[in-house]
């Protein structure tokens, strides 16, 4: 039995603290004007801290959407760029840039890697001055990062052989069906004449002129271009007649680069009425075409054929209608004629795809545009895109050549994981930019050699060839004589598959420091360098981690290193030691107000 309280005695917790007739400090005044984070500050912070090792990092200049505690659902927030792969070999280095460094350097990259210094306003000439000193410093890293990726691809030279089941099956079966294609040519050759591949004068005005359109067969398949979200699988479908119907049996794709046009009615029609002196397919052009000194290390045989046609004058003025000609069953067949100093050439070759776009940016109608996809296979991945090679710089320029405005698409597919993680758009400007160390003058001068040396042969059936690393092509004529050793049997030596080339030297490709990828742009990181070392705040704080510099620091106590090192690995990557502090021995000297040199020095006031 309890008994009452007096009422002077009774709490009353909900009455709120009075001064006057307004509230002094209310529970809305204190989170308007605390200092303390909020409870969903709190949430945020901690889950940033805990998906820092398995999401990209978010920018740092964006506007954070503050979350709920009950909205949060952990485990089902998805990274808006994938994290990057896990390099095969570890970083045995930690580079001479800072994270700041780098984001900094990385931001100017983008902005002028395409510029014209010409043309910038006076109010970038600063940045871009910048620009050209960081990447100047940044080369230095760049050709060292290149002799790691180098060495690594050595000690990894197993992934340039592995393939699956299914696509050694698929290749097998391809090679085989073109073998058998051989044997629709003559079986002996005699050795006709030498011919060297730079012979002649040579001529840097030397071009492929563009004469005429005559005749375009068949149907092209229109594209629509989108870049999906990076990196993407590439599944291939299961049921056999949807895969033959995308990717075509291994005896059409064989058919159709053995469709000689020797053979083709089409073009024994238009080259009597237009006298050209060579006729050749988009292939043969790309062959002689792809020819790059001082190695000159593609091996390749043309089969040429020398014929008399009757011609029915000169009809330069003539349109042809496509009803008088034969279609092509399957794709496309485009004749155009081209003049090379004075020689007049018969191209038939076909558009890979097409688009609908307007010519210009303001312009409103739209247009047909060819579209050449170039599928692009690598091995490093991890730790960039590869730059074209000159075999890929040259069958983009020839299709620009052939088919103008066309522009290019460029997949970048991870050979070890088969995803697609990049792609790439490039128009005719940008290829330019891309040759590298192509020289397209050189293609056309050896084209001109060979089509001279063609045109003056007599009537029969020839054999062009070239070995790799020979400086000059041979030119066989068809026997039907007696046989002899010194005869060329060319059924006999495309009676088996092909060996398996020898692993003496790993094809690896040079990475490009100047494409970034999605995580490079989320994580900070230039293209082709090390991770980068901590800022000078963390590395204070982390003294007790160690990690190894690069040795190319600057040091305002003498000039940047450029040697070269032994290359030796670690057994642990600095790039998991984020933050590491270097020791003494190894610590640059670079904390004053030189510690970059293309860091302005304030003038004394």
């Amino acid at each position: 039995m309890a008994a009452a309280a007096p009422a002077w005695m009774a709490l009353s917790w909900d009455i709120p603290p009075q001064n006057g007739h307004d509230v002094y400090f209310s529970r809305d005044l204190y989170e308007k004007y605390s200092l303390a984070p909020t409870l969903s500050e709190l949430m945020s912070l901690s889950k940033r801290n805990q998906g820092s090792e398995n999401t990209a990092a978010t920018s740092h200049w964006g506007p954070e959407k503050q979350q709920q505690p009950s909205q949060e659902i952990p485990g089902k927030t998805e990274p808006s760029v994938a994290p990057p792969q896990e390099p095969r070999v570890p970083y045995p280095y930690v580079s001479s840039l800072s994270e700041k460094e780098q984001r900094r350097y990385l931001f100017l990259l983008s902005q002028y890697l395409k510029a014209d210094p010409n043309l910038l306003p006076w109010s970038q000439q600063r940045n871009y001055t910048q620009y050209l000193q960081m990447k100047e410093f940044v080369s230095k890293e760049v050709a060292e990062f290149l002799k790691f990726a180098q060495n690594a691809a050595r000690s990894c030279a197993k992934d340039y052989s592995d393939i699956s089941d299914d696509a050694l099956l698929y290749t097998k079966d391809f090679l085989s069906a073109r073998m058998s294609c051989v044997k629709n040519y003559p079986e002996r050759y005699s050795l006709h004449e030498v011919t060297s591949l730079m012979g002649g004068r040579f001529s840097r005005e030397l071009t492929l002129k563009f004469e005429k359109s005559l005749l375009a067969l068949g149907m092209v398949h229109l594209v629509k271009r989108f870049f999906p979200k990076l990196p993407a699988s590439i599944n291939l479908p299961a049921d056999k007649a949807k895969h033959e119907q995308l990717c075509g049996t291994p005896e059409h794709r064989a058919a159709q680069l053995h469709n000689d046009i020797s053979t083709d009615p089409n073009a024994e029609q238009l080259a009597a009425k237009y006298c050209p002196q060579v006729v050749l397919t988009g292939e043969s052009l790309y062959t002689l075409l792809n020819n790059h000194g001082l190695d000159y290390k593609q091996q390749w045989e043309l089969p040429v054929s020398v014929k008399t046609v009757s011609l029915a004058g000169m009809l330069w003025d003539a349109v042809e209608e496509a009803a008088d000609y034969e279609p092509p069953q399957q794709g496309n067949l485009v004749y155009k004629l081209y003049s090379l100093d004075g020689m007049l050439l018969l191209v038939r070759t076909s558009i890979q795809k097409v688009e609908l776009r307007p010519h210009q940016k303001k312009a409103k109608f739209r247009r047909h545009f060819p579209v050449y996809v170039l599928p692009k296979l690598e091995y490093q991945a991890f730790y960039g895109a590869e730059t074209l090679t000159e075999d890929e710089v040259c069958r983009l320029w020839m299709e620009s050549l052939l088919h103008s405005n066309t522009s290019f698409t460029v997949g970048h597919v991870d050979a070890l994981t088969s995803q697609l993680f990049l792609l790439e758009r490039l128009t005719g400007k940008a290829l330019k930019r891309r040759f590298g160390t192509f020289n397209p003058t050189n293609s056309l001068h050896i084209l001109q050699n060979i089509l001279k040396k063609v045109a003056g042969l007599q009537e029969g059936s020839f054999l062009l060839t070239h070995l790799a690393g020979d400086s000059s092509a041979s030119i066989y004529k068809s026997s039907d004589g007696i046989t002899t050793r010194a005869m060329y049997n060319l059924h006999a030596a495309h009676a088996d598959l092909p060996p398996t080339p020898a692993a003496l030297s790993v094809p690896w490709v040079p990475l490009d420091p100047n494409v970034p990828l999605p995580h490079h742009f989320a994580q900070g990181r230039i293209p082709c360098t090390f991770p980068p070392r901590p800022d000078e705040g963390a590395r204070n704080a982390k003294m007790s981690r160690k990690a190894k510099a690069f040795p190319g620091t600057p040091s305002r106590q003498g000039p940047i290193s450029t040697g070269s090192r032994d290359g030796s690995l670690q057994a642990e990557p600095p790039r998991k030691k984020h933050g590491a502090a270097q020791d003494k021995g190894s610590r640059p000297a670079n904390q004053g107000p030189n510690r970059k040199f293309w860091k302005k020095k304030k003038c004394p006031s």
